[in-house]
């Protein structure tokens, strides 16, 4: 891995706050830190991914998507804050996911953060993510909830 990276990811794990630092990675440096995201560690792919979303990189994005989901929960929760961190509209196969992680994960904190994800990208799509999702007669009360207290800040 490139140098950069390596110190980035290294004040991370000390629990360093390397914002600064990632304001000023180059588009290469980006790059090498979305390499980290496929090592076998989850802590270090949850690093990796907290580092990514305050790059405001275009292509973090792209490489935070996959991890939506990965087996690790962490690294789901990791991957949505993320997502939510890079701020603006996500694409609509991101939207779709979040949905879907909202009906379907096995973690009920997936769950719950997909659904105020997507309660704060304030975007038609989003809104009409939410809504399609209160039409699941699955959907729990406590989601259901969550879901109509987003939609209300439309």
């Amino acid at each position: 891995m490139d140098e950069d990276v390596l110190i980035v990811l290294d004040a991370w794990r000390g629990g360093a706050d390397a914002t600064e630092t990632l304001g000023y990675l180059e588009e290469d440096a980006v790059r090498e830190l979305a390499g980290a995201l496929h090592v076998e560690d989850a802590v270090v792919r949850v690093r990796a991914l907290q580092a990514l979303a305050r790059t405001r990189n275009s292509y973090a994005l792209d490489a935070i998507m996959p991890f939506y989901r990965d087996p690790s929960p962490q690294v789901r929760l990791a991957a949505l804050q993320a997502a939510c961190d890079q701020g603006g509209d996500a694409d609509p196969l991101s939207l779709q996911t979040f949905g879907e992680l909202i009906l379907s994960d096995p973690e009920p904190e997936v769950r719950r953060r997909a659904a105020s994800t997507l309660g704060l990208i304030h975007s038609i799509r989003a809104r009409t993510g939410l809504e399609k999702v209160l039409q699941d007669p699955t959907l729990t009360a406590d989601l259901r909830a969550l879901v109509e207290a987003q939609l209300s800040h439309f």
